[in-house]
């Protein structure tokens, strides 16, 4: 009889029939309290066995790929990762990605709970107040947060203060794009119309609503936007309706809907999707902001609105846990996370779904959010006045 792992199917952790599936809803407790010495269950026997035949296959294995039991202490047991948003969306899609390299690195079951509500925040709100034991985790907007203070003053979490950043899985890479009924092929076409953009935001204030109403500042161009739209498949139905010209999308969106035209990218990743780097993008070595500055308002304060917002794009979605683990859990489940997410399974799986990761250690995650808080600062009359004229 082969190693488990070794005869080319996964075995899935007791209890798991069907491998590793994410679940949504309440997970079960792990049903050991603060203190108690973990159970010695059989799921724990057969991720130690696992761990064993891991290390077998090391020599086939990348470096990026995470070591087998890299916190003893959540061997066999539960971790929920919450998502503050619904199923079937980006943050859910990202989470799937990851699961199950986590599990096979801690050894535990992963379970991906969806807590959709007030934009994240009532996810957010559930992981903060859980217990700082490793055993829930959760995937967060990082620009969301940070500009929160200046959107809902009073009803902010912070993401240094009130969680333990553990790895940021991704920067967001934002880009306009209108439906081809508009009869536009480029950002030239549409600035030379002389007719009002209708642009759709769906969900709370945050980067992407923020990028759209920036547009209409950095370009010479009427901005008409329209808010409420639940989600980005909304939002490709009201352009497919003729209710709005076009709006902000991610890459997978980009890549795997047809009948959009991308015409600018506003914030750009390290490394591009498939495509991605056919579109122009508002800033960097080669883009309009540098070649095109006849196409702005004002170059100057373009090229400062760009900065601020690829800064704040930069922290992307971060994936935390309540504040207050003990150090060596942090290190070991943060270095557990942040291994799962670059390995090259995960790698395959997103670029099969038209998306790329790019996390950061969680020492470089924290640096970034330093970075972006003050990013933030630069909107703060945008913000405020957004939030004053009740488009939230």
């Amino acid at each position: 009889m082969g190693c488990l792992g070794m005869t080319g199917t996964k075995t899935p952790p007791a209890g798991r029939p069907g491998g590793p599936a994410v679940r949504t809803g309440e997970a079960r407790a792990h049903g050991s309290s603060r203190g108690e010495r973990p159970r010695t269950t059989r799921r724990a026997v057969l991720a130690r066995l696992a761990a064993g035949c891991g290390a077998l296959a090391a020599g086939r294995d990348s470096l990026a790929a995470p070591a087998r039991g890299a916190c003893p202490e959540l061997e066999g047991e539960r971790i929920r990762w919450l998502v503050g948003y619904p199923p079937g969306g980006s943050f859910n899609r990202v989470s799937r990605l990851v699961e199950p390299e986590l599990e096979a690195a801690l050894g535990a079951e992963v379970v991906v709970e969806n807590i959709p509500g007030a934009g994240g925040l009532v996810g957010a709100h559930r992981l903060s107040r859980a217990r700082p034991d490793g055993r829930t985790v959760g995937i967060m907007d990082g620009p969301g947060f940070l500009l929160l203070p200046y959107i809902s003053p009073g009803h902010a979490l912070d993401l240094e203060h009130d969680f333990d950043v553990l790895t940021r899985l991704r920067d967001y890479r934002m880009t306009l794009a209108v439906g081809r009924r508009l009869g536009v092929r480029t950002l030239e076409e549409v600035l030379r119309r002389r007719k009002p953009l209708v642009l759709g935001r769906s969900g709370s204030l945050g980067l992407a609503t923020l990028l759209t109403v920036l547009f209409g500042e950095i370009f010479d161009i009427e901005l008409r936007p329209v808010w409420g739209y639940q989600g980005s498949g909304a939002l490709i139905a009201g352009i497919r309706r003729g209710e709005i010209d076009g709006a902000m999308f991610g890459e997978h969106t980009i890549a795997r809907v047809p009948g959009l035209v991308p015409l600018l990218r506003m914030t750009r990743g390290g490394d591009s999707a498939p495509g991605e780097e056919r579109v122009p993008a508002l800033s960097g070595p080669d883009s309009v902001i540098e070649n095109r500055p006849e196409l702005l308002r004002d170059p100057s304060s373009s090229r400062e609105h760009a900065r601020a917002l690829q800064t704040l794009a930069q922290v992307g979605r971060i994936v935390a846990a309540p504040r207050g683990l003990p150090p060596s859990l942090r290190r070991c489940l943060g270095s557990a996370v942040f291994a799962a997410a670059a390995s090259p399974a995960v790698a395959e799986r997103a670029r099969r779904v038209g998306q790329v990761l790019a996390p950061l250690p969680a020492a470089e995650a924290r640096r970034a959010i330093a970075a972006a808080r003050k990013a933030a600062s630069h909107f703060r009359s945008t913000l405020e006045s957004l939030r004053r004229s009740g488009s939230d």
